[in-house]
């Protein structure tokens, strides 16, 4: 997928959907071969990259090292499935989990962009309560919350499980693995 967006052209290629060496080789032959002015770079932005086989990903190799003018974003959320010879040429930025004055202040700067009265420390507790530390997830809660569900419903995002922590570490800390076992199940 191509933008254009300001001064320079971004290439997108989502790992999740394409993984063949051909679609990757095709993909880079095509995006490389527009032509940008002098001074000008190209962004490839490669998502869920560690979905890409081992061969897609050598394929890149020879792009990250020929390309001097475009600019490489490779993302995923497993960096140790991304080939050692690939990462060994990138700089590595994680992310942190959100904490909760993290989540605080993005549900407060996106409530105040749609000018909403929704309490935000009702759905700051609920998403703390579930342990959403993900930006995306809690973007996806406050998406719900807007949209007119309670705050304990909003959290309740996918990629979330509820679990009673307390209870949690009293059986293992007695060694009821059955507990833990039935715990986790549900």
């Amino acid at each position: 997928m191509l933008y254009k967006k300001g001064k320079f052209p971004i290439y997108e290629l989502d790992g999740g959907l394409v993984r063949s060496v051909d679609d990757v080789e095709k993909f880079i032959e095509r995006s490389t071969s527009e032509i940008v002015g002098e001074g000008k770079r190209k962004i490839f932005i490669f998502d869920e990259a560690h979905r890409l086989s081992g061969h897609s990903q050598d394929a890149l190799l020879k792009s990250f090292e020929d390309d001097s003018h475009c600019t490489w974003i490779i993302c995923s959320t497993k960096p140790s499935k991304i080939i050692d010879t690939l990462r060994s040429r990138c700089r590595q930025y994680p992310l942190r989990p959100f904490d909760r004055e993290d989540t605080h202040r993005l549900v407060k700067r996106i409530l105040k962009r749609y000018k909403s009265k929704l309490s935000i420390d009702n759905l700051v507790d609920a998403l703390v309560d579930v342990n959403v530390d993900s930006g995306r997830l809690i973007c996806s809660a406050i998406d719900e919350y807007l949209s007119g569900a309670s705050a304990e419903d909003a959290a309740q995002v996918e990629g979330t499980t509820e679990v009673d922590s307390k209870a949690l570490i009293r059986s293992t800390g007695k060694g009821d693995w059955n507990a833990v076992s039935k715990i986790l199940q549900n």
